[in-house]
């Protein structure tokens, strides 16, 4: 994509009993035509579930809204791509929706298994700065970050890493949080 004359500000998703309902707000349009949203289970290949019309014209704050109705309980990634009417296009962040009845967790992990790269994204953005580590599978720490508070989205290069399983563990003032990882 490339840079449109489209300002969104904000761009939410949240479950409502079996439907996802996304919301965002532009700040400020000109020359935009609609929005396609976009769903993923595995937060690389996006497909099409809908489309909102743009407003065209707009120095005014404008909020939208898409509902998608009787949606999957798997835990699932959303995005928004902006078309002008120029056919030109860019996306918004990626939102994440976790499996409907399950616990909330602190952190998403993908792609699991990976190879080169694994993301991070938080539920929300952390408060404090937290220490990551990477522990293989005899229990020895292979890799170390910090996280900066106010994150909500980190990639880490994972190449380096020998195939097998890893966790990543996750330690705060408010406790440790971790998930298994599986580099191929």
């Amino acid at each position: 994509g490339i840079a449109l004359p489209v300002n969104i500000i904000e761009f939410n998703a949240k479950r409502q009993g079996t439907n996802v309902i996304l919301n965002w707000t532009t700040q400020s349009e000109q020359n935009s035509s609609y929005f396609e949203i976009q769903k993923s289970f595995e937060g690389i290949s996006f497909t099409h579930i809908g489309h909102v019309q743009a407003a065209g014209y707009s120095s005014n704050t404008l909020n939208y809204q898409f509902t998608e109705l009787n949606a999957s309980n798997a835990m699932a990634f959303y995005r928004l791509k902006l078309f002008d009417a120029d056919a030109n296009y860019k996306f918004s962040p990626v939102r994440v929706i976790e499996k409907s009845g399950g616990s909330v967790k602190e952190f998403l992990l993908y792609p699991n298994p990976a190879t080169t790269n694994i993301n991070l994204i938080f539920n929300e953005a952390i408060k404090e700065d937290i220490q990551l580590q990477i522990i293989n599978s005899t229990g020895q720490i292979v890799k170390t970050s910090s996280i900066n508070s106010s994150s909500q989205f980190v990639r880490l290069d994972v190449s380096e890493l020998s195939k097998g399983n890893y966790f990543i563990k996750l330690t705060g003032s408010k406790g440790v949080n971790s998930v298994k990882l599986i580099i191929n």
